[in-house]
């Protein structure tokens, strides 16, 4: 994607109005280069339809049309005929071609729920879903804006300090009080400004999920010109420098999706999926990459911790559970195990204390306030259909 850049990221007083600029000139080129998709699912939603299997099924439609207005005419007969043993062949080919290069892709680290679902709309098994209703004290919300400003404080109210006991609030507020000095060397190798190879070593690892707010995909990321790249280049080693975070990506898009099994009329049964701008997303590829290296360094993780680290997954725990349940069997000892679920762990973090765990091991300079900064001054609105409910901090 070609870019007109004509303002460069030192010309900015900051680096919010950098990404303003940045976000705006991105969108410009993309109202120029492409339309966006109405957002209407066609009759046939399966992932193997193309041009070609409209038109064999055109052709076939028109053909049965011409013989039903002259029934008996053998020469339109046999077009119709023709015309559906074309259509049939088209569709099963189309289908076999596209099953065909989806099973390529696959390996031993895909996910069955993906296999399943691309089994599903294979088959053309696929509806929209309706969009929720709630029940409130026993009243039904079925407007969708009075729908997403419910959930939006219901999903709040979960990650809210006062929903804590009030025992547990006064003693985070007191060591709160507590600040931390992350200023130190910026020599360290987790300092460093980033590199275009951190770059695009980072864009590298990005899929096609779904933009945030500022409706920027990673596709229109991967495609843009040398310029734009030098840009953003440019624009990130900017922010990581002077540790001020963009406003503009401390907020995030829900989207609820309701958790199965469950009653669909509460709002917590839904599971918040938070959308966040791909911009920042790729620098937090970038920083993780380098705050990853210090903890694995440091040893700072447990040996048997398998989740987030590279290399390793739950059958490593699995296999380590059977070694030790097949030693005690042969040792003639018993096994205990405890399984446990931190209930709502991610929406509930202690940010402070993240924090101050990072600097009791030590992390210093332009990482350690990367992080300060990108865990502060959060804020959310939830989506339902079109309608998108009040910022919630």
């Amino acid at each position: 994607m070609n870019l007109s850049l004509v303002f460069l990221v030192t010309d900015f007083g900051s680096s919010d109005e950098a990404v303003t600029y940045f976000t705006d000139v991105l969108h410009s080129a993309a109202l120029n280069s492409f339309l966006k998709t109405s957002g209407y699912f066609p009759k046939r939603p399966v992932p193997w339809w193309s041009p070609v299997c409209t038109t064999a099924v055109r052709e076939k439609r028109a053909a049965f049309s011409h013989l039903r207005r002259n029934r008996g005419d053998p020469t339109l007969l046999e077009d119709f005929r023709w015309a559906r043993a074309r259509a049939r062949r088209v569709l099963k080919e189309a289908r076999r071609a596209s099953w065909k290069a989806y099973v390529s892709s696959i390996n031993s680290k895909t996910p069955l729920t993906q296999v399943f679902k691309r089994v599903r709309k294979m088959a053309g098994k696929f509806s929209p879903s309706s969009p929720p209703v709630l029940k409130v004290n026993g009243v039904q919300i079925m407007d969708s804006l009075t729908v997403a400003n419910t959930m939006a404080e219901a999903f709040a109210r979960v990650s809210s300090r006062d929903s804590r006991p009030l025992a547990v609030r006064h003693e985070l507020r007191a060591k709160e009080r507590t600040a931390l000095n992350f200023s130190g060397n910026e020599n360290e190798s987790y300092n460093h400004i980033f590199t275009l190879r951190d770059l695009h070593s980072a864009l590298s690892l990005c899929g096609n999920t779904s933009p945030g707010p500022d409706n920027i995909p990673y596709a229109m990321l991967r495609h843009l010109g040398e310029e734009a790249i030098l840009f953003l280049f440019a624009l990130y080693n900017r922010i990581w420098v002077e540790g001020v975070f963009p406003s503009g990506w401390r907020v995030a898009t829900i989207l609820p999706f309701p958790k199965p099994c469950k009653d669909s009329s509460v709002a917590l049964n839904y599971r918040p999926i938070a959308l966040t701008s791909c911009l920042c997303k790729l620098f937090e590829k970038m920083v993780n990459v380098r705050l990853v290296y210090f903890l694995e360094r440091g040893d700072f993780l447990s040996p048997s911790q398998s989740g987030f680290r590279k290399h390793r997954s739950t059958t490593d725990s699995l296999v380590r559970l059977e070694a030790a349940a097949c030693e005690a069997f042969a040792r003639h000892q018993h096994l205990v195990c405890v399984f446990f679920d931190l209930e709502k762990a991610y929406d509930t973090t202690w940010q402070y204390g993240i924090l101050q765990q990072l600097h009791v091991y030590g992390l210093q300079g332009r990482l350690s306030r990367f992080l300060k900064e990108f865990l502060s001054g959060r804020s959310f609105s939830v989506r339902v259909g079109t309608a998108l409910s009040a910022s919630v901090a």
